[in-house]
């Protein structure tokens, strides 16, 4: 799937597709994704994942952020898609967010962290999700 205008988000999207299906055979085939402005244009609201319409929405704004920062959004999204349609942690009991972490975790080989903005990054920042954020 092309996101047209964003090479940048497209090119991360593209690699973190690839990088899922290794673990989840046929995952790009079941979603749909799109940059749109619903999914945020201010603080840390950067993306998310409507399980009804099987779609992950990115924000624009991602284009200008960094590398780090793109590949934390998408593989977290990409967490709440495996979540949902792999059944992925479903006994864990962790909450959805913290379920999405672990799961971005494993897609991208790196442990997900928190930037100084307390947004998911795959360069340098906490590993410990922030306590007041959904579990």
């Amino acid at each position: 799937m092309k996101i047209g205008g964003f090479p940048r988000i497209n090119g991360e999207f593209a690699s973190a597709i690839r990088q899922a299906e290794i673990f989840y055979p046929g995952i790009g085939n079941m979603i749909t994704v799109q940059v749109t402005p619903d999914a945020g244009m201010t603080g840390r609201a950067f993306g998310y994942y409507n399980e009804g319409t099987q779609t992950v929405a990115l924000s624009p704004r991602l284009e200008a952020e960094p590398c780090e920062r793109i590949q934390g959004i998408i593989s977290h999204e990409l967490g709440h898609v495996a979540a949902h349609l792999f059944g992925s942690l479903q006994d864990s009991g962790m909450g959805e967010e913290k379920k999405a972490d672990a799961i971005a975790s494993d897609l991208n080989g790196r442990t997900m962290r928190y930037d100084a903005w307390d947004v998911q990054t795959t360069g340098a920042g906490s590993t410990v999700r922030p306590a007041y954020l959904h579990e």
